[in-house]
Order: C-alpha cells, then sequence, then structure tokens
C-alpha cells in the first residue's frame, strides 16, 4: 500500500477494502485452482504495510498465513506450509473475534494438515472449524470441513464415518447451492466410492464433480479431477 493513503484520515478503511478485495480474489482463485493467481493476491497482503495494531489487519494477517499456508502444501512447499499452518493454529487455540477468520481458519490449517500428512492435527482443526460452525450457523464452513473430515476417514479406511460426512456435507451444499463446494464434495465422494470399488457410483460423482466444475468455468479443476481418476486429459 502506498504510503499516500496513510495521509488519509480514512487510511485504515481504504487499506482493508483493499486487501481485503485480494483475499477475496484469491479464494476465487483458489476455487478454480488457480493457485499461482491465488498465491500472488495473498502475497500482496504479505508484502503490504500494516497497522499490527488495528484488529482489521491482524484478522488479515491470520487470514493470509492460513491461505498461503494452504497452496504451499499443495504445491509442495512442505516447510513454508509448516511453519504457515502452526503459526496460524496457535493464533486461532489463542482465541480470535473475527467469525470468518475463526471458521475458515480452522477449515485451512485442516486441509494444510491432511496435505502434509498429519491426519490427527488436521481432524481436531475440522472438528474445531464444524463446532464454531455449528455455533455460529456458519453452514458452508461446517460442509466443507465434513467433505476434509471425510478425505481423511477414507484414508484411515473409516469407510462408515467417511459416507456419513460426505453425505452430510452434500446435503448442507445441495441447499445452499454452494456450486464449487458442492463440486469438491462430489470429487471427494467419487474417490471414496473409488476406493471400495463401486464403480457405477465412483462414475456419478466423478462425472457430477466435471459437470459442475465445467459450468464454473473452472479447466484446472477438471484436469485434476480427471486426473485423479485416472482419465486422460
Amino acid at each position: 500500500l502506498s504510503g499516500d493513503y496513510k495521509k488519509d484520515d480514512d487510511y485504515w478503511t481504504i487499506a482493508c477494502r483493499e486487501l481485503y478485495s485480494f483475499e477475496n480474489i484469491a479464494l476465487a482463485a483458489i476455487n478454480l485452482w488457480e493457485l499461482d493467481n491465488a498465491m500472488q493476491y495473498i502475497q500482496k497482503i504479505f508484502d503490504a504495510n500494516t497497522d499490527p495494531n488495528n484488529p482489521h489487519f491482524t484478522f488479515l494477517d491470520l487470514d493470509a498465513q492460513f491461505i498461503m499456508g494452504f497452496i504451499k502444501s499443495i504445491i509442495g512447499s512442505r516447510e513454508e506450509a509448516c511453519h504457515l499452518a502452526f503459526s496460524a493454529y496457535e493464533k486461532l487455540i489463542n482465541g480470535i473475534k473475527n467469525s470468518w477468520s475463526r471458521g475458515y481458519g480452522w477449515f485451512f490449517v485442516g486441509k494444510t494438515f491432511k496435505e502434509l500428512g498429519n491426519l490427527d492435527r488436521a481432524i481436531q482443526a475440522y472438528k474445531e472449524s464444524i463446532d464454531f460452525a455449528e455455533k455460529t450457523h456458519y453452514k458452508v464452513v461446517k460442509a466443507k470441513s465434513l467433505t476434509g473430515l471425510a478425505e481423511i476417514y477414507r484414508e484411515k479406511e473409516y469407510f462408515d464415518e467417511a459416507f456419513l460426512c460426505h453425505q452430510s456435507s452434500i446435503e448442507i451444499l445441495k441447499v445452499l447451492n454452494a456450486r464449487p463446494d458442492l463440486a469438491e464434495a462430489y470429487f471427494q465422494l467419487g474417490l471414496s466410492y473409488q476406493v471400495v470399488g463401486e464403480m457405477e457410483k465412483r462414475q456419478e460423482y466423478r462425472d457430477k464433480a466435471v459437470q459442475l466444475f465445467t459450468e464454473m468455468e473452472a479447466p484446472r479443476q477438471v484436469e485434476r479431477v480427471k486426473q485423479a481418476f485416472a482419465d486422460v486429459v
């Protein structure tokens, strides 16, 4: 952010609006699986000359940590991802008043720990996210975290628990018409059916995920789904 903003009495309002817009662009890019683009916008938040005593900037810094941690875990920067995840984890454990940051923070920390192979911490984070979402009626966060739990239970071969989480997540997301998250939920359910050998169901939910991601104009997500199901891309 330029120093000129600081001459304005409403500096923090202007700055926060700009930085929150960067965050929203990054989240939209993640939905499209455009991770390089997402990373660039989150880096803008880190690079901003912000006031650490302003609570809005405190929330933004935390958001940037847990979002960047997830991105780094996906692209293979494990050491950076681990550092960012634990930093965000400590802040979340100590309590933070911003509802969005708490709900989504636990969710993204859960996803990061899962990618890093720390499944027990990932489960803890997802359960924290679900607990907070239930108390605040943050339904989309609950659904996203249920999908995350289902992935872990699939890895652990707790298939009854996995399918229960899948079902609960999809029921919520259908009502909310949250298409990016519903597409991801279908994708993960298809993978679970593949693991247990139910190939017709596997194909059904693979196709549903591809259809939704195609409608979203998210070719990288379509490619991701096809690669996961060993399709020819």
